[in-house]
């Protein structure tokens, strides 16, 4: 993103939602990391949840 990263835009939307007293909206981080350092600051910059590249839409 050329502006913030995906982990500062999760924390600006979180901090807005609270100040506003908004209801979550669900983030989902699209990655192709899957350090697990680099899944934990996700979840800690607000994520609900973390899908690695590629990925699959159906059940294995």
């Amino acid at each position: 993103m050329p502006v913030m990263s995906g982990l500062q835009a999760a924390h600006e939307i979180r901090q807005m939602e609270e100040g506003f007293h908004l209801t979550c909206t669900p983030i989902l981080f699209l990655t192709g990391n899957e350090s697990a350092v680099q899944i934990d600051q996700a979840y800690q910059a607000g994520g609900d949840g973390h899908l690695c590249k590629p990925f699959t839409s159906h059940a294995a």
